[in-house]
């Protein structure tokens, strides 16, 4: 699932990203990897610690607030990453971020919860799974619960 999603948001974002920074064509997978990575990263951080409201807010329409708490938190981790995997300026780097995270939320949406973008009681134990498996499955073990409580 998960590399799907990077192969779409790669190809929507590719060329913006090698006429606004000094990222080579052939970096931009590895940059957007990284960008996702991150934010999986970040998410499972948020499922692990109770904060499930601000993940699915992240998710949600008109929730500028709390997605800028999720996506400011991992800006700072992928601009480190990205100037030390990609040797990329701290720049060019915080401009792949801003290209690349709203591109990986809205094709995510798109693939996990469908075209409206909603999050219903029945997407949440789908996204939890998600984000636990690294976005490799969004098949829930043990029922709601077990999704929730690691099971």
């Amino acid at each position: 699932m998960i590399e799907e999603i990077i192969e779409l948001v790669t190809s929507e974002v590719r060329e913006e990203i090698t006429t606004t920074t000094a990222l080579n064509d052939s970096n931009v997978q590895q940059a957007v990897q990284t960008v996702s990575n991150s934010i999986m990263d970040k998410a499972k951080f948020y499922i692990d610690n109770g904060k499930l409201m601000e993940l699915k807010a992240t998710f949600e329409k008109g929730s500028d607030e709390a997605k800028q708490g999720l996506i400011e938190e991992a800006k700072t981790e992928i601009i480190e990453q990205l100037g030390t995997e990609l040797q990329v300026s701290s720049t060019d780097a915080e401009s792949i971020a801003a290209i690349t995270i709203p591109a990986l939320i809205k094709v995510s949406k798109e693939k996990l919860l469908g075209p409206d973008g909603k999050i219903g009681f029945t997407d949440i134990p789908k996204l939890l799974a998600f984000f636990k498996s690294g976005g490799t499955s969004t098949k829930p073990s043990g029922g709601i619960f077990g999704s929730i409580f690691g099971g």
